[in-house]
């Protein structure tokens, strides 16, 4: 199941929200405007009025974490490349040992330098 990724705003983003409701207009044709949610403009309006409408904090992003992130990503798709490919691997070799490891042409009958069994 993928995580759901919660958005960020900046500051300046929520303020512009909250002056927009301050000046009037309602929080639904200012959410309708801006593409987020009617709770989260008002928890941003409510949050201006107590003095605590603050940035966003984004913790610092490191090079190790985005090879973290990058090498995450090469193994999940090789996994799923192993895993689509190994059902092909299984019936490949499940035909090969019934075949008692014979040569067979692409019909599936022995080629003809085998002979033919009496």
């Amino acid at each position: 199941m993928s995580r759901m990724v919660r958005a960020r705003y900046t500051l300046e983003y929520k303020q512009a929200a909250v002056r927009l409701v301050r000046g009037g207009q309602p929080i639904g044709t200012v959410v309708r405007g801006l593409g987020t949610s009617d709770q989260t403009v008002h928890n941003w309006v409510k949050a201006e009025a107590e003095g605590r409408l603050a940035a966003t904090t984004i913790k610092p992003f490191t090079a190790e974490q985005a090879e973290i992130g990058r090498l995450k990503a090469e193994l999940s798709r090789v996994r799923m490349e192993r895993d689509i490919l190994e059902p092909d691997d299984f019936w490949w070799n499940h035909q090969k040992s019934e075949s008692g490891d014979q040569t067979k042409s692409e019909s599936g009958m022995p080629s003809q330098s085998e002979g033919i069994p009496l």
